[in-house]
């Protein structure tokens, strides 16, 4: 999605992109989950995720199971 120097910036315009225009691996879907974003100097990788980015990921509860707990009807 982007290839250059470092910018918070541009890694906005990504996330921007995903939410508009849906994941780019996998045209057509809607849902993406995020970007990982690689730092070459410090050899070091970065997510950022579209949904609960500012959550710690062990608090967030799966959408899945939100519904496993309904009753049948």
């Amino acid at each position: 999605m982007y290839k250059g120097v470092f910018n918070a910036l541009e890694i906005e315009n990504c996330i921007i992109k995903l939410r508009v225009e849906g994941s780019s691996a996998a045209p057509g879907f809607m849902k993406p989950e995020g970007i990982i974003i690689y730092h070459v100097p410090g050899d070091v990788f970065f997510k950022r995720l579209l949904e609960h980015d500012d959550v710690p990921k062990s608090l967030v509860v799966p959408e899945e199971s939100l519904y496993a707990s309904r009753p049948k009807c």
